[in-house]
C-alpha cells in the first residue's frame, strides 16, 4: 500500500487527486477509472480496535457503470464528442450518451479493454502495446492546433522564430507591453508529440521549459483554455475547434501567415480517433460511430474547423 501509494504520490499532481475511502485509495475527479488504475491499492482500512475486527468491506474493483452510453478519453475531443452525443440523442429519443471530464488517451484505452466505458476517444494513434484483439480505432476528425491568446492581446500573427523565442522567455513582453506569460502542456501530450515532428525547434523549448520549471504547465485542455481566459498576456495551444465550439474570449495566431483552418493549409494538425471493441458490440456503441463517420456529422463539424482525415492517419 505504501509503495503505491508513494509512487501515485510522486507522479504529476497526483497528490490533490488521492484520497483512501472504506479503505481504497482512490483518485478524485477521476471516479469512472479510479478501480482500473488502483484496484490492486485495495485493502483493509486499518483499526487500533481489539479483536474480533468487523470483516473489512471488499473494495469494488469496477464501480459501476453510468446508464447509457459512456463514451470517454481525451480531454481535447471532448467538444467535437458532445456535438456528436447531441446529435445521437436527437435521433435516438430517450437513449443517453454520458461524456465524463477527461481521462486521458492512455485511460481510455484501459477503460474500454476492461468495459468501463463504451468507446473511447484518443487524441493521438494506439501505441503499439496498446493494440490488442478485438479494440479497433477509427480516426474521425483532423483539426488545427493553433497558437491561442486572450481576444484582447494585441497580435494576430507570429512567425516561428518570434514563437520560439517567446517560450525560450527571450521575447518576454507584447508589443503595447504586456507581459508575456507562456503556457505549457505536460510531457507526452499529444499537442508536444506533435511538436516533436512538424517543429523542433518549438519542442526544444517547450522541453527546456518543463526541465526548468519555467513556464505554468496546464494539464488538460480544460486547464489551459482556464488559463488562458484569466491570465492577461497569456499564449498557450488549443485546437481551434474548441474556441469555435465553447465560444470563449479567445482567438487564435496565425503562424507565419497559415490561416488556423485545415482548409487554409495549418501547419499543426492532430486526427482525432474513436476507439470501440470490434464486433460484436453493444448497437448503441455502433450507431454512434456510424454517425460520427456519417457525412450529415462531418458536414455539421466542417463549420467549426472540423476536417475529414486522410487516408494514413492512424488506423489499422
Amino acid at each position: 500500500m505504501k509503495a503505491l501509494y508513494g509512487v501515485l504520490a510522486g507522479g504529476k499532481r497526483s497528490m490533490g487527486f488521492i484520497e483512501r475511502v472504506d479503505g481504497c485509495v482512490q483518485l478524485k475527479k477521476r471516479p469512472l477509472i479510479a478501480c482500473l488504475l488502483l484496484a490492486a491499492a485495495c485493502s483493509p482500512a486499518d483499526s487500533d480496535l481489539p479483536p474480533p475486527a468487523p470483516a473489512a468491506k471488499p473494495c469494488d474493483s469496477r464501480p459501476e457503470k453510468p446508464d447509457g452510453l459512456v463514451v470517454a478519453g481525451s480531454g481535447p475531443v471532448l467538444p467535437i464528442a458532445r456535438l456528436i452525443a447531441r446529435e445521437y440523442e436527437k435521433r435516438h429519443p430517450g437513449e443517453r450518451v454520458v461524456i465524463p471530464g477527461s481521462i486521458g488517451s492512455a485511460g481510455a484505452v484501459a477503460a474500454l479493454k476492461d468495459g468501463a466505458i463504451d468507446i473511447g476517444l484518443l487524441s493521438r494513434p494506439l501505441r503499439d502495446s496498446e493494440r490488442s484483439p478485438g479494440i479497433i480505432e477509427k480516426p474521425f476528425a483532423r483539426v488545427p492546433l493553433s497558437a491561442v491568446v486572450r481576444s484582447d492581446t494585441p497580435v494576430s500573427a507570429l512567425g516561428r522564430r518570434q514563437l520560439v523565442d517567446i517560450f525560450r522567455g527571450v521575447a518576454d513582453k507584447w508589443p503595447e507591453g504586456t507581459p508575456i506569460t507562456p503556457l505549457v502542456r505536460e510531457r507526452g501530450d499529444s499537442g508536444n508529440l506533435l511538436f516533436a515532428t512538424s517543429f523542433p525547434e518549438l519542442a526544444a523549448a517547450i522541453d527546456e521549459s518543463l526541465r526548468t520549471r519555467r513556464w505554468t504547465v496546464c494539464y488538460s485542455d480544460g486547464e489551459m483554455r482556464d488559463a488562458l481566459l484569466e491570465i492577461r498576456g497569456a499564449i498557450g495551444f488549443l485546437d481551434a475547434t474548441t474556441i469555435a465550439i465553447e465560444k470563449v474570449p479567445l482567438k487564435t495566431v496565425s503562424i507565419e501567415g497559415a490561416a488556423p483552418e485545415p482548409a487554409g493549409g495549418h501547419p499543426f494538425e492532430r486526427t482525432y480517433f474513436l476507439l470501440a471493441r470490434d464486433l460484436p458490440q453493444s448497437p448503441a456503441a455502433t450507431a454512434f460511430v456510424e454517425l460520427a463517420l456519417s457525412a450529415g456529422v462531418r458536414a455539421m463539424l466542417a463549420e467549426y474547423g472540423v476536417a475529414v482525415p486522410t487516408a494514413g492517419n492512424g488506423e489499422r
